[in-house]
Order: C-alpha cells, then sequence, then structure tokens
C-alpha cells in the first residue's frame, strides 16, 4: 500500500488547478489544510487561504472531512475541486 495518493486540484478562485501528492492517512480536514497551504506558496499569495476551504469531488459531492484519504474513494488521478 503506498502512503500518498495524486490528485488534480481545481480552484475556481484563482481559475488553476494542481497535481498534488496527499497522505493517504490523513484526515481529508488536515489534507485540505496542506493543499491550501501549498497552494498559497504556490502561487506567490495570488491564493489566499480562507481556514475554511472544503473539498469537493468532481460531480460536486462534498467529501467529508473527517474521512481518512484512504477511506475516501480519492484515487491516483481522481480530480477535487476546492472551494
Amino acid at each position: 500500500m503506498t502512503n500518498k495518493i495524486l490528485i488534480c486540484v481545481k480552484i475556481p478562485m484563482i481559475d488553476d488547478e494542481y497535481d498534488i501528492f496527499i497522505p493517504a492517512f490523513k484526515t481529508i480536514f488536515n489534507v485540505t489544510r496542506l493543499i491550501e497551504q501549498a497552494i498559497s506558496e504556490m502561487t506567490y499569495n495570488d491564493y489566499v487561504s480562507s481556514g475554511s476551504a472544503m473539498l469537493y469531488d468532481d460531480s460536486g459531492k462534498l467529501i467529508n472531512p473527517n474521512t481518512i484519504v484512504k477511506d475516501s474513494g480519492l484515487t491516483n488521478g481522481s480530480t477535487v475541486i476546492m472551494i
């Protein structure tokens, strides 16, 4: 079993998307905070972390923030939307 998965994160706020490796054994809540921090750094603060962003699957369904990534249905190549 692998410890990380590669996902595509779409961010409508800045009209961009990023491929990011996320840890498989952290909660979606913690991973969302890590993604926000990484995106903020990669965009030289064009994206300002709200601290309340949520992840949605590509069909628009909220991914439960209390779920562990490996149990959330996300797999390598999954696309999520961060709002």
